[in-house]
């Protein structure tokens, strides 16, 4: 869809404005955004948790030691499902 998008920018006339439309634009427009809106709720809910930490330990390196065992698991986790052979061995 990228390469649909960039080929259309190219090749508009100056003043015009193309777009993409049906279902693969409108799928590729959702996927974006959905993408869009977990990475920004991962990044608000890691504040919280951290701020939320430190209100409870008070203390720096107490509050950390959940976040590295939450951080270890998640790379782990990440790493074993990402490593599943994949049908057509891609």
């Amino acid at each position: 869809m990228q390469a649909l998008r960039a080929l259309l920018a190219d090749t508009m006339p100056e003043g015009l404005v193309g777009n993409v439309t049906g279902q693969s634009g409108i799928g590729a427009d959702y996927m974006d955004a959905a993408l869009d809106a977990t990475d920004r709720t991962t990044v608000v809910t890691v504040v919280l948790v951290v701020v939320i930490l430190l209100i409870i330990y008070r203390a720096p390196l107490a509050a950390l030691a959940p976040l590295l065992t939450i951080g270890v698991a998640w790379v782990v986790a990440r790493g074993v499902l990402g490593g599943w052979p994949r049908p057509g061995g891609r």
